[in-house]
């Protein structure tokens, strides 16, 4: 709602984790269905989720399925990886 009354881009960060596609794919439809413009899709790996032996692979599937559901979506899908979380993003300082 609030992204709506704005009318900023948005951003989605959602969790890389088992169990994320459907959810994922569900905001995205309701980002995209009220008009908004999502600029990119993140995946976040918590630090407790290091803790796990297997990884679920989000990634592949979310990009294919989002290339068939959403053909007019130019956005990315992206990843952070090796303990680069969206919180750690957000918090390092600009150096340009």
């Amino acid at each position: 709602d609030i992204a709506e009354y704005c009318q900023l881009p948005v951003i989605l960060v959602t969790p890389d984790r088992l169990g994320t596609i459907s959810a994922t794919l569900s905001a995205i439809e309701i980002i995209l269905n009220r008009g908004l413009r999502l600029d990119a899709v993140f995946l976040n790996t918590r630090p407790e989720d290091h803790t796990t032996a297997h990884q679920p692979d989000n990634i592949t599937p979310l990009r294919y399925w989002c290339d068939r559901l959403f053909p007019e979506w130019s956005g990315q899908i992206l990843r952070f990886t090796d303990g680069h979380t969206a919180l750690c993003a957000l918090n390092k300082p600009n150096k340009g």
